[in-house]
């Protein structure tokens, strides 16, 4: 009873804010940051406005920045957000998935391209350590080259 006391008095003030400060809430993202359509004397619509949420880790939705810009003259609906996220966790989800079959099939070329090397070293393939003859380098003499 309490909880619903306290949340029906937080509510009655934030309308009382909007209204003092003429604007309506469009909506809300899944950061929690609150969107706002202001309107000017006459009625007309002059400015959106992007109320950050503290305690979110994200800052800003993108899924907002057409209606923010008014590239979109509506804010998003329930069902929109819902398919724009349904969209992008699908997306995230295919490109996980692509990247672990890359990593199979690199690790997969590493080993044949390994084994192909094996077959076909030659003794100057393999390296300095197994060539190596002492006495073989001298440094080249600068003075002797003028």
């Amino acid at each position: 009873m309490i909880k619903k006391t306290f949340f029906a008095i937080k509510n009655l003030l934030a309308a009382h804010e909007d209204a003092k400060l003429n604007r309506t809430l469009a909506g809300i993202d899944r950061y929690g940051n609150k969107y706002y359509q202001y309107y000017d004397n006459k009625g007309k619509e002059c400015k959106r406005i992007l109320e950050p949420n503290p305690h979110a880790s994200e800052t800003f939705d993108p899924i907002w920045s057409d209606w923010l810009r008014f590239h979109q003259k509506n804010p998003y609906t329930a069902a929109e957000l819902k398919n724009f996220y349904d969209i992008e966790t699908m997306s995230k989800k295919k490109a996980f998935e692509y990247e672990i079959k890359d990593a199979e099939m690199m690790k997969e070329y590493r080993e044949e391209y390994k084994k192909s090397q094996e077959n076909e070293k030659t003794t100057f393939q393999k390296g300095c350590g197994e060539n190596y003859n002492p006495g073989g380098w001298k440094p080249i003499n600068k003075n002797s080259q003028k």
